[in-house]
């Protein structure tokens, strides 16, 4: 984006700076070709950050559900603490097969 705003007036370079929709305010105060540089660096940095910040948060939150899985490893479930939620006491039998009509 600092190359977009080399050429353009200082005050307006600076609200282009401070966020993007000042950027986008600025523009229409500018000729075409400098408006139009200034609207394409203006979205590109404001994707660039969009990006990054999209990014780190799925970092951070990958990262946080490793710890909330490593932290509640040993807590036992609602099944009385097994990973297996089947009852293990009960004996499972043959399967019976219906007997054809007839």
């Amino acid at each position: 984006m600092r190359g977009a705003l080399g050429s353009l007036p200082s005050g307006v370079a600076d609200a282009a700076r401070e966020s993007i929709d000042r950027a986008v305010a600025v523009v229409g105060r500018l000729p075409a070709e400098q408006g139009g540089d200034l609207l394409d660096a203006a979205r590109d940095a404001f994707t660039s950050g969009v990006h990054v910040v999209g990014f780190v948060s799925a970092a951070f939150y990958a990262g946080l559900a490793v710890l909330a899985l490593r932290a509640f490893r040993h807590v036992p479930n609602a099944h009385g603490g097994d990973d297996d939620t089947t009852d293990k006491d009960q004996q499972t039998g043959p399967v019976l097969e219906a007997a054809p009509a007839t």
